[in-house]
């Protein structure tokens, strides 16, 4: 989305003046829709009130029409972060009952401000409303590619796939449609079409910005690791990176070359970036940057996971992220943690701490025991069960399978010991499954829970990562054509030795795969452990 492509502007710091000469000269065009793109820039780089009240004047100073007027308050409160403002202005031009015109771009602002709010459902029930006017909006790349990501979030690819080649017919040198395109042409599996499309990126058919953050994940998901994580560098010039890098931390001061090779007495910050999983899959990283570093390293990690983190590795200080301050220990230089991998040079066969590498504090472990002594059946295996992640994760409706399903092909389990790793379970809930969640306070808990484990079953969350870590057995259930880190094929992968990966063979075939692993793989399992 190209409004979205403005962190880089936005961290270039913020001009002097009002608006530059050649935006004044355009804003006597009295369209909004014309100067989109400059305003953006402008206001991004002038987020302050001063600089949008001083590109007000001079609206008013050439007597734009009111409803310009009203997009110009309306995406600038969205480019200066009032989302909730922004959808309040907006929503009142999308056929709603109170008379107001439809307006293509400030119907495009209301279902862009629900994506941002993780409000999927309800921006693709926005987007089933237009009826006359999807026409009028079929005619804007933008709108194309918007209605895109919604279907990719709802997980309605086909409809996703649809609305992108819609797009490329419409201008097929967009390079935002051509992005798209290519990553989802790569997940569906359309494997000639992808590669010429990626060909022609590479080419710079499509110009450069963007076009290594679209070829990144498709290699590292391809085991080209080199080439992969250094294209993933330039993740820090999309928008999103201001969702996952703590905006505080000062871009000229990102370590952006491998090795360790710091100005001596230089402190390196590293932030956990990204979700809970990601955290704890690049903890294995610490040892080799506490080899390198000892007391001149430092790490900004979520609060949910630094207890766990802290008792593995006591010598790094740890300090609690909190997204907008700056980290209350010095530092010269900082790195995001999914970073790591580049830093050293990761290669397939060559990844530190597949083995595992995290432990569990004393105290979690004690009681947790216990707790699994007196909750499981005597002598009977201890399964852990994880089947939905966080619902603001834009892939979750993927990853995600119906709790409906999984009690059904659960009912049946009478012969194991069924631990719900999740803090949400729904009512009702088949008998066998024990349902602790209110006990779970850190992930130091979930992991101690873990620890007692005989066999962990999940979707791709936080808990396939504490399970690799700390070196359980554990089955992956994993959606067609999903998350480079897992590969493409095959039950190994690249991270943990005692995680198998276990895919839909079709699109969306959860209950095929819950027939496997549940009917099938699942009581071979129990068999074994009775022999044992």
């Amino acid at each position: 989305m190209k409004w979205l492509h403005t962190a880089r502007e936005a961290w270039r710091g913020r001009s002097e003046s009002g608006p530059p000469e050649a935006l004044r000269q355009r804003l006597a065009e009295r369209c909004f829709g014309a100067i989109q793109d400059e305003v953006q820039r402008f206001i991004m780089a002038n987020s302050d009130a001063d600089g949008f009240n001083g590109l007000r004047a001079e609206v008013e100073r050439y007597g734009w029409p009111a409803l310009e007027v009203e997009k110009l308050e309306a995406y600038g409160d969205f480019y200066r972060g009032d989302i909730a403002r922004a959808f309040n202005r907006a929503i009142r031009y999308c056929g709603a009952a109170d008379g107001n015109a439809f307006d293509v771009e400030l119907f495009i602002l209301a279902v862009l401000c629900l994506f941002h709010n993780h409000q999927y459902e309800n921006a693709y029930r926005l987007l089933s409303r237009i009826d006359e006017n999807e026409s009028r909006l079929a005619e804007h790349t933008v709108y194309l590619n918007i209605k895109s990501a919604i279907c990719i979030a709802c997980d309605r690819v086909d409809e996703a796939w649809l609305s992108l080649d819609q797009a490329r017919r419409l201008a097929p040198d967009d390079p935002l449609s051509a992005f798209n395109a290519c990553a989802l042409l790569f997940e569906l599996g359309e494997q000639p079409i992808f590669e010429q499309m990626r060909t022609e990126i590479a080419a710079g058919r499509y110009g450069k910005n963007g076009k290594d953050f679209a070829l990144a994940t498709c290699d590292l998901a391809r085991n080209r690791y080199a080439q992969g994580f250094d294209l993933l560098e330039c993740r820090y010039d999309e928008s999103d990176a201001v969702r996952y890098i703590n905006p505080a931390l000062p871009t000229n001061l990102r370590w952006r070359e491998r090795g360790l090779a710091l100005p001596s007495g230089d402190r390196l910050l590293v932030t956990c970036e990204q979700g809970l999983g990601d955290s704890i899959m690049m903890a294995r990283y610490l040892p080799l940057l506490w080899e390198g570093l000892q007391d001149r390293l430092v790490m900004e990690v979520q609060p949910e996971v630094r207890t766990l983190l802290a008792h593995n590795f006591p010598a790094i200080p740890m300090v609690p992220r909190e997204h907008g301050k700056r980290p209350p220990l010095a530092f010269g230089h900082w790195i995001g943690s999914m970073s790591l991998p580049y830093l050293f040079g990761s290669e397939p066969g060559h990844i530190p701490g597949t083995a595992g590498y995290l432990t569990v504090p004393p105290d979690s472990r004690d009681y947790w025991a216990q707790r699994v002594h007196e909750l499981a059946a005597p002598d009977s295996p201890r399964i852990g069960l994880a089947w939905s992640g966080n619902p603001a994760h834009r892939r979750d409706r993927c990853r995600t399978i119906p709790f409906a399903l999984v009690s059904r092909h659960l009912q049946s389990q009478r012969d194991a010991s069924l631990f719900a790793l999740q803090t949400v379970i729904p009512t009702p809930h088949p008998a066998a499954l024990i349902d602790i969640s209110e006990e779970f306070i850190t992930l130091a808990d979930t992991a101690a829970l873990i620890a007692e484990l005989d066999l962990v079953i999940t979707v791709d969350t936080s808990i396939v990562h504490l399970a690799g870590a700390l070196g359980r057995p554990t089955w992956l259930l994993l959606p067609y054509r999903y998350e480079w880190r897992w590969g493409l094929e095959g039950e190994r992968n690249n991270w943990y030795d005692t995680v198998s990966v276990l895919r839909q063979t079709r699109r969306g075939d959860w209950e095929g795969l819950l027939t496997e692993v549940i009917g099938r793989r699942l009581p071979d399992f129990l068999d074994i452990f009775d022999k044992q």
